[in-house]
């Protein structure tokens, strides 16, 4: 499983100030995942038995459509 950015208080808090984690999000085109949207990740991958899923942008490096 690869999430990306989780809409989580860890990512508010990052870099010990939550403004800074705001300007990330807002100003890179950066859009944190909601963790319903983890959360059904790993409830396919469950039901599946795929082995990984990868919620990283394309835009990032990754294979979610963005």
């Amino acid at each position: 499983m690869f999430p990306f950015v989780i809409d989580t208080e860890f990512v508010a808090s990052i870099r010990a100030r939550k403004e800074a984690a705001s300007q990330m999000l807002s100003e890179g085109g950066l859009q944190a995942q909601q963790p319903e949207q983890v959360a059904a990740a790993i409830l396919h991958l469950i039901k599946t038995g795929q082995a990984r899923a990868d919620l990283v942008p394309e835009q990032f490096g990754g294979t979610l459509p963005g």
